[in-house]
């Protein structure tokens, strides 16, 4: 898809499905001048945003949430992972921050302020509170099944296998 063509796509009625994966379309949104850039994500569904936010460089996502009132700010992060939310405040003004910050709901709020009380580029501050571990005495087709059943649908990069006293044995 050319830009041209995704220009075209935000401005009509939205018929059709970006078909691109996230991180393709954030590299041609990351070529774009920072008015085409707001243009494209402000037309985008929050489902579509939430795939789109984590690919996009820390420019960009300053840009696009400096546009947004605190309200639809809070809302949209509210959908992202902890440790994105917590990315995405660190690079905001704290005024911004704040305002943001007190529109979350209590849950979220908690969850994002344990991990904005570490350096960005500390181990605390890179890690997530999302995690998936399965005791290793589980079947494959048992893991299998509660993955694919998830609501919440984040990317899984290792599966932790404990013990029954819940210590790490392994990760697949």
């Amino acid at each position: 898809m050319k830009v041209q063509e995704l220009l075209k796509f935000t401005q009509s009625k939205r018929k059709e499905r970006i078909t691109l994966r996230p991180a393709e379309f954030a590299r041609i949104v990351e070529r774009l001048d920072a008015e085409e850039r707001l243009k494209i994500l402000r037309r985008m569904s929050e489902g579509e945003l939430v795939e789109v936010i984590p690919e996009l460089s820390n420019r960009t996502k300053y840009l696009f949430f400096s546009s947004l009132s605190p309200k639809k700010s809070a809302k949209l992060i509210s959908f992202l992972p902890p440790d994105e939310r917590a990315d995405i405040l660190q690079i905001l003004p704290s005024s911004a921050r704040l305002k943001i910050i007190d529109k979350l709901s209590r849950k979220v709020k908690e969850e994002t302020l344990s991990l904005l009380r570490y350096e960005p580029l500390t181990a605390g501050g890179l890690m997530t509170t999302q995690f998936i571990a399965f005791e290793k005495r589980t079947k494959v087709r048992d893991v299998i099944k509660t993955i694919r059943s998830r609501k919440k649908r984040h990317y899984i990069y290792y599966i932790y296998v404990v013990d029954s006293e819940g210590k790490l044995v392994g990760v697949v």
